[in-house]
């Protein structure tokens, strides 16, 4: 109950900008915005709510598929799925 107040409080939030100052934005801004303060605000909430989890996705998944750099999320990884992927690992690049 506490997460949808902090969610419904960011929702308040949104800025309210007039036509001219969204005009000003970039494109894909602007379209975003507009796409926004068109929505319900119950909606918008739900929306609003998973901004964390996909942001923590994205800082996982960058590194990994952009840059090929799991060894640098290895740590964010779940121990027992490290250990699964390992065991992949070795049983992938074992000579038989």
């Amino acid at each position: 109950m506490a997460a949808c107040r902090v969610v419904l409080d960011a929702c308040v939030r949104l800025p309210q900008l007039t036509d001219e100052q969204i005009d000003s934005l970039p494109p894909e801004v602007r379209q975003t915005y507009r796409q926004l303060r068109a929505v319900d605000p119950a909606e918008l909430v739900r929306f609003l709510g998973h901004t964390d989890l996909v942001n923590a996705a994205w800082a996982f998944l960058m590194p990994v598929c952009v840059d090929g750099d799991l060894l640098s999320v290895w740590p964010n990884v779940d121990p027992d799925f490290r250990a699964v992927l390992a065991q992949k690992w070795v049983c992938a690049t074992t000579i038989r």
